[in-house]
């Protein structure tokens, strides 16, 4: 994650120009967007301003919607900037737009926090299964570190929304046909998986 943290007093022209998805900003900034127009959602450590800045069709509604400047609090007086988020998400849209692949996934979900990989969300395929694909230095995947640039070589797989047999190899009681999480799956199995299910939509 980047380390230089962007200041409101910094900021002159478009914001747009000023900062991007993934970039850490100050307090001022933060307020700055909670005080200019109501919010759209406000949490202790999440901010989503009011306005939209630019409508997207969101491929898990199929819907147009507004996406939002969106902040997640990292530490004390600094935020995460997310991007243009859809309603209550924290993954820029325009960015998750163009996953075609796996590793495209990876690199648009790389999210560290305190040295932490966030949670990615559920991948979505074009057939309606769900998965969760996780990796970094707290799952069980190869290399157990945490990439931007997404290139592992296998996965913690979970929460498969129906029982896939491909996995069934990888599950850690094989006794048990409700296994829910499923350790270092060969990245050529997923991606076996989800071509299997129409691809990634989201």
């Amino acid at each position: 994650m980047k380390t230089e943290v962007k200041t409101l007093e910094g900021w002159k022209g478009y914001w747009s120009d000023y900062a991007s998805s993934g970039d850490l900003v100050d307090e001022e900034i933060h307020d700055y967007f909670l005080n200019v127009v109501p919010p759209r959602s406000k949490k202790t450590n999440y901010l989503q301003a009011g306005d939209p800045y630019i409508h997207r069709m969101n491929r898990k509604t199929g819907k147009w919607q507004g996406t939002y400047p969106t902040f997640v609090r990292v530490g004390k007086g600094t935020w995460l900037y997310c991007g243009n988020c859809f309603p209550e998400e924290n993954y820029d849209a325009g960015e998750m737009e163009n996953v075609k692949s796996l590793q495209d996934f990876m690199k648009a979900t790389y999210r560290v926090i305190g040295g932490i990989q966030n949670v990615r969300p559920k991948i979505i395929c074009r057939d309606g299964f769900t998965i969760s694909v996780q990796a970094g230095s707290i799952y069980h995947c190869e290399p157990e570190t945490n990439l931007e640039n997404g290139a592992y070589t296998s996965y913690e797989v979970g929460h498969p929304s129906m029982r896939e047999e491909l996995l069934e190899p990888y599950a850690e009681d094989k006794e048990d046909i409700h296994c829910q999480v499923y350790e270092k799956v060969p990245a050529a199995v997923v991606e076996q998986i989800l071509l299997k299910h129409g691809g990634i939509l989201f």
